[in-house]
């Protein structure tokens, strides 16, 4: 009894050609449109390989497919399939991985599309060269949209580095509380024009005072308090005048 039992299971499995059914859930499909439906052994085992993404003789693209379950003494998946093209017949042939696999059908009907099939992606045609325009428009229009979201988001950043900077150089230059911070903010000079080149005016203004005591080895009280008025004129001149600060 064990050996008939091996027997006829080494035979199964060696024959290698397993045939199902479809059963759809509708009557009437367009080429190129998913149709659900269950796919039942009918013949030979279980299939040892996915079938999913699989063509099986140029005609069905089996776009999705479920473990195959027990159902009323069947095994049984449900499955989405695709016509790539209108078949000839009710079956389809396809030898996958040394397995012979084959797919009836009954009570379908399959309206062809108005285009030709002229692509094919994998093994699985698909419609022609119109309908991937529209793909490529949009693709082009995610794009640029895409590209202008960028652009503001850069600019807004550009804007904000911008106002920190400002606000960076402004509480620079009024802070000064000694003779030695003047001399800093001096010192700083080219490195404030780069940003605003035109507090120029206003810096020779303060070196008009700065210059007569700042190369002195010593300076008196009163010369620094002239310094300071003149640091007073330029700090007022910057912040309340029109150099973008």
């Amino acid at each position: 009894m064990i050996q008939i039992i091996i027997g006829l299971f080494i035979c199964q499995f060696a024959w290698g050609k397993v045939s199902l059914e479809f059963k759809p859930d509708q009557i009437s499909v367009n080429q190129g449109e998913i149709v659900e439906g269950h796919l039942i052994l009918n013949e030979g085992t279980i299939p040892t390989m996915s079938l999913k993404g699989k063509n099986i003789g140029k005609t069905l693209y089996i776009f999705n497919i479920e473990p195959f379950m027990g159902n009323g003494g069947k095994f049984q998946a449900k499955t989405k399939l695709i016509f790539s093209k209108v078949p000839e017949a009710n079956t389809a042939l396809e030898n996958v991985n040394g397995e012979e696999i084959f797919i009836f059908w009954n009570n379908l009907n399959v309206n062809p599309t108005q285009e030709s099939q002229s692509f094919l992606l994998g093994d699985f045609e698909i419609p022609g060269r119109k309908k991937i325009i529209p793909w490529i428009i949009a693709l082009l229009v995610t794009s640029f949209i895409a590209f202008i979201v960028w652009c503001l988001i850069k600019r807004g950043q550009l804007r904000r580095n911008l106002k920190k900077r400002k606000l960076a150089l402004r509480d620079q230059l009024a802070q000064a509380s000694s003779y030695d911070e003047v001399v800093i903010i001096w010192k700083n000079k080219h490195q404030t024009l780069k940003e605003f080149p035109n507090m120029e005016e206003p810096f020779k203004n303060l070196e008009v005072t700065l210059f007569k005591y700042q190369f002195k080895p010593q300076r008196t009280n009163q010369e620094l308090e002239q310094v300071m008025e003149a640091y007073q004129k330029f700090k007022e001149e910057v912040l309340k005048g029109n150099y973008g600060i």
